[in-house]
């Protein structure tokens, strides 16, 4: 017959065996059963509370794919899968379209509002709104660009048209990396 003493928690607890052996049982094994009880009871309270205010206004991005006039013992994967292939049909010029196709598409515009607007604001000289403002517009500014042509790389194409030899090769990379 087994018998465990459990009357005092601070000290070690005893297993008395038949063959009167006794086996300690660390602290550190008490422990773990208090920590599991109470974790135990800390999930239950948390899984019986109310859960109507969390949900509410979000909609289930996974349900609104389903295509539920399917089956999905017959065609699981249109049953999965149907309603993101209608609502986000393969463009003409695409080869494939997914979930990264649309975050880099909603990116690429973010980036234009935000260059768009820094463009048009007045920011203080040598500020980050600044810098990207002036960047922007130089960018878009196809008609300078056109009339300008290559007057301001002339200088660094002269350079790499001047290599002869080594020499010169190394002193122009150098010179074009500063």
């Amino acid at each position: 017959m087994t018998f465990i003493c459990s009357c005092f928690p601070a000290h070690p607890k005893f297993i008395f065996l038949r063959n009167r052996y006794v086996t300690f049982i660390s602290k550190s094994k008490f422990m773990f059963k208090q920590m599991f009880i109470c974790t135990a009871i800390a999930v239950l309270v948390i899984s019986c509370t109310d859960k109507k205010h969390t949900t509410a206004g979000k909609t289930d991005i996974l349900f609104t794919n389903l295509d539920t006039t399917v089956k999905p013992s017959s065609d699981f994967f249109d049953y999965a899968n149907g309603g993101w292939i209608k609502k986000n049909p393969i463009p003409g010029e695409q080869s494939a379209w997914g979930i990264g196709n649309l975050v880099f598409e909603e990116n690429l515009k973010r980036l234009r509002e935000i260059s768009e607007q820094a463009a048009k604001n007045n920011a203080t000289d040598g500020s980050s709104e600044q810098k990207i403002g002036d960047f922007w517009s130089t960018g878009m500014d196809s008609a300078k660009i056109e009339n300008d042509g290559l007057k301001y790389l002339q200088p660094y194409l002269d350079k790499v048209n001047a290599i002869s030899d080594i020499k010169s090769l190394i002193e122009t990379v150098s010179g074009l990396k500063k």
